[in-house]
């Protein structure tokens, strides 16, 4: 048996250093890493001692072989030997060297109901490795990778930039963003202690075994995501297709988080509540204003609009790069373009941003012989690739498990169209209309686009209040009590700038007044500063409540 076991101790140790994948490990030439017992040899060891279980059965936390194809390691958790004690976070902690606030492992407390008593059941957690992993298709550096022979998926530090996106799109909070480093870091397995031949910290640091590393067939991993069968209180598998697998005997009815009554907002993001805002206002006074000028008013904005534009659009992507943990690799945005809709989102506002500029530059006389159909141009396809970064913004947010986030594609639109609004009111009356009544007209038009938008945007996002009544097991309805009570105060001052300069000062931009009066100019440039504090607050309470329903949510 003993030799056996070594010829396929041999076979195995080959496939895996000659596989390429992440279990390949080199040693030092002139320090040669000790020979770790594999699980094949520990049982050989075990059975030549004559101490292997009477049952009969053997239980090892390491497969014994290396996974073949359509396979892939993945934990498996057994929570009724799971008592809560984090043995598996402290030894997870200590062994990879992370820093006091980070975790690559948690456990959570949950709370349910039997037929004689209130039940409470500690999880443990990590990266669940999944098949599809939200983490690495939106990440727009591409700073992931899927093992193809382990399944791990390994976080590739060099690359990342820090822009956190992936902190948003997974559904189960693996990847940890560490603010000394500028990075995000996440679970890898442990993989070069699993190339040695030894479990992974949490696996070897649990008292009770109940974590161990086993193979999984992905056609099994995606049927268990059909049949919804994961954690009670996670998000839907089918979302990502988690590999690890939790075994109980039987789940308690009701079950919730043990502690719903915290109520804790999530990080307000305010270089990204300004880029968001900022880009929206730019395309917008780009769109409505060359409406102005294309509707037959005898209104000749000129360079305003596209200028205004331009300048916006630059001031928001340079707002970005305060967003990001390490700013001198922003360049790197764009590499996954392919299958990020941030990649996307960067690389359309940098082209609006631009042929905004030449638009503006064309309009002011600076660009001599680019007039006719080249302004046409330039203009249309700035006007497009501004309505394909305001959709690709909208993604961003909507690929995500945070359920407050998933309307952010009409509340981005109706800030585009009420933010250029308000601009081009402004910038009808800085520059020289072609007729007092022109001028006079089209300004009232668009302030009643302004009361209109202003109240039909106000409405929607009050409606996040009617979740309230589902209570704290609802993610929506967490986001509706941090709106309501933590964040009060904020509420209200947004839904106050919003009310004042999206409807009572436009109202007087419908009173008449005498001719020469600066009356207009200044109520349209408050209600457009008002207007964008009141979508900067809102965006900031946009990040600041949406809570993810991996936290929250209890599964039907």
């Amino acid at each position: 048996m003993a030799e056996m076991a070594s010829r396929r101790v041999f076979t195995m140790a080959s496939t895996l250093h000659g596989s390429g994948g992440v279990l390949r490990f080199d040693a030092p030439a002139k320090a040669p890493a000790p020979v770790l017992p594999s699980a094949v040899e520990e049982f050989a060891s075990a059975q030549a001692r004559g101490t292997l279980p009477s049952s009969g059965l053997y239980r090892h936390p390491l497969p014994m072989r290396a996974p073949r194809t359509g396979e892939q390691y993945a934990f498996a958790v057994d929570l009724d030997a799971c008592t809560g004690c984090k043995a598996c976070v402290t030894a997870c902690h200590a062994l990879n060297g992370l820093d006091p606030e980070e975790a690559w492992r948690n456990v959570t407390l949950l709370s349910g109901t039997s037929e004689t008593a209130v039940v409470l059941q500690h999880v443990t957690a990590s990266c669940h490795h999944c098949l599809q992993p939200a983490c690495l298709e939106g990440c727009p550096a591409n700073a992931y990778k899927k093992d193809t022979l382990t399944g791990i998926v390994r976080h590739l530090d060099d690359q990342c930039i820090g822009c956190r996106y992936c902190t948003f799109t997974c559904p189960y909070g693996a990847p940890q963003y560490v603010a000394r480093l500028g990075i995000v870091r996440k679970c890898d397995m442990c993989a070069g202690r699993l190339n040695a031949g030894q479990a992974p910290a949490c696996v070897q640091g649990c008292p009770n075994g109940a974590i161990r590393i086993e193979l999984v067939e992905r056609t099994e991993v995606e049927a268990r995501a059909r049949a919804e069968s994961f954690l009670p209180h996670g998000a839907h598998p089918r979302l990502t297709e988690p590999t690890s697998r939790y075994a109980k005997r039987h789940w308690p009815e009701h079950l919730r988080l043990a502690d719903p009554e915290l109520l804790r907002p999530e990080e307000g993001h305010w270089p990204l509540a300004i880029m968001l805002v900022l880009t929206q206002l730019a395309v917008g006074a780009f769109f409505i204003g060359k409406l102005v000028q294309q509707a037959g008013t005898g209104i000749a904005v000129r360079e305003g609009h596209a200028a205004l534009s331009a300048a916006t659009a630059s001031l928001a992507l340079g707002a970005s790069l305060l967003h990001l943990g390490r700013p001198l690799l922003a360049w790197r945005a764009v590499l996954g373009l392919g299958h990020s809709w941030l990649s996307r989102e960067v690389v359309a506002f940098g082209a609006f941003a631009a042929l905004a500029a030449v638009a503006a530059a064309i309009e002011g006389g600076l660009l001599r012989g680019w007039g006719g159909a080249l302004a046409g141009f330039v203009q249309t396809g700035a006007a497009l690739a501004g309505g394909i970064g305001l959709v690709a913004s909208a993604m961003v947010y909507r690929r995500t498990a945070r359920p407050l986030w998933h309307g952010a594609l009409w509340r981005f639109g109706l800030t585009t169209l009420l933010l250029g609004s308000a601009a081009s009111a402004v910038s009808v009356l800085v520059h020289v209309p072609g007729s007092a009544a022109a001028s006079e007209r089209t300004v009232q038009g668009l302030a009643v686009a302004m009361i209109m938008l202003a109240l039909v945007k106000l409405g929607l996002e009050a409606r996040v209040f009617w979740w309230a009544r589902k209570g704290l097991s609802s993610a929506l309805g967490r986001a509706a009590r941090l709106l309501t009570d933590v964040l009060y105060q904020w509420s209200v001052l947004r839904f106050a700038c919003g009310w004042v300069g999206g409807v009572v000062v436009p109202l007087l931009l419908l009173v008449p007044v005498p001719p020469g009066s600066a009356q207009p100019f200044a109520a349209a440039l408050v209600a457009l500063l008002l207007l964008v504090s009141g979508e900067l607050l809102e965006r900031w309470l946009f990040f600041r409540a949406g809570v993810p329903a991996t936290a929250v949510e209890v599964s039907a």
